[in-house]
């Protein structure tokens, strides 16, 4: 008989600690459902908002569109009103072709020349990848040039020369988008 209490008392305490965790976890399940609740509402007052900057940004574009249509207008109106004349004169070495009656826009100059430099080898061509992340793509063969393009780790490059210049080797490569030299010790080639 005193075994049936002892069990008794036992599964009665096992009961109320179950209770207690079904407590807790209704409770959290209500917080978590109150959370989403919140969530949903805050999701559509985003929604809103976003509909409401659209609408205001197409209201923009819209009279921002009028307003440069207007000017394209006049401008091409301005252009036909005046008669144009080509000039032809030499600059620096170069012909340049320039409308009199209007105004002129000179191209920046850069600080750099190019010149032709070394001859460049064509005889081995074909593909390569750079070593690493960071590889620089100049526009001659270089570090004094202008940077074209940074390359990505096994980026593929077609080659197309190989030149050698200030005492380092370069290779003359085209990427999809530029072409232009790369220190050789950082492209490994296909052959």
């Amino acid at each position: 008989m005193r075994n049936i209490r002892l069990i008794t008392d036992q599964m009665r305490n096992e009961i109320v600690t179950l209770k207690t965790s079904v407590d807790v976890v209704g409770v959290n399940i209500d917080r978590q459902t109150k959370d989403i609740e919140l969530a949903k509402k805050n999701q559509q007052l985003l929604a809103d908002s976003l509909d409401i900057m659209k609408d205001t940004v197409v209201k923009l574009e819209s009279r921002t569109l009028a307003e440069k249509k207007a000017e394209l207008e006049k401008l091409e109106k301005e252009e036909n009103d005046t008669q144009i004349t080509v000039v032809a004169k030499k600059e620096d070495g170069v012909t340049k072709i320039q409308p009199v009656g209007k105004p002129s826009v000179k191209a920046p100059k850069t600080s750099r020349k190019y010149s032709s430099g070394p001859e460049i080898d064509t005889s081995k061509t074909g593909f390569g990848y750079a070593v690493k992340d960071g590889v620089i793509l100049w526009r001659g063969p270089s570090k004094n040039s202008d940077v074209m393009e940074i390359l990505i780790a096994w980026q593929q490059v077609s080659i197309l020369g190989s030149v050698k210049n200030e005492g380092e080797n370069w290779l003359k490569v085209k990427t999809q988008d530029y072409s232009g030299f790369v220190d050789s010790k950082f492209i490994i080639s296909s052959e």
